[in-house]
């Protein structure tokens, strides 16, 4: 499925003096998930579906509203934001599964049914997807890494 971008991340963004995506998501964090489908819209509630894995730098202690190990994107080209390369994006996997689609928090990281929460939901496979993992059959206790990590805005 498709980048899915929540209703509070499409209105912040478009409103007069709105932030941008890349300071929206500054200091963010992903949530790796299985045990379905992506949801409808990145609106909905996650708490139906498993939590493998919340990706922050280098697996490192993530406190919403609180900027450490929090990730970043860089402009890459022609709306398009790309992981920082500078950054390892990874975390240990919290339990058994194949990841089904990835949610990105800002750093507030609300989570449950909300049209305030800025977020979006995005592919990962192994590749062709938002998020690229090798391998996204996952293991408890492994530490994983998201290689690519990539959102374009249509022309």
């Amino acid at each position: 499925m498709p980048l899915k971008f929540s209703t509070g991340c499409r209105n912040d963004m478009m409103k007069p003096g709105g932030e941008s995506f890349g300071d929206m998501y500054n200091d963010c964090v992903v949530g790796l998930f299985g045990g379905g489908a992506q949801p409808a819209d990145a609106d909905a509630d996650e708490s139906g579906f498993t939590l493998l894995g919340l990706v922050t730098q280098n697996s490192g202690a993530f406190t919403p509203g609180q900027p450490d190990n929090g990730l970043s994107w860089v402009l890459d080209s022609d709306g398009k934001v790309v992981k920082n390369p500078a950054e390892i994006w990874s975390c240990v996997i919290l339990a058994d599964g194949l990841v089904q689609f990835a949610r990105v928090y800002d750093n507030a990281k609300i989570t449950g049914a909300s049209a305030v929460a800025r977020r979006f939901d995005g592919t990962v496979a192994a590749s062709g997807a938002t998020f690229i993992m090798p391998n996204p059959n996952v293991l408890t206790g492994e530490t994983r890494t998201i290689d690519v990590g990539s959102v374009q805005f249509p022309a």
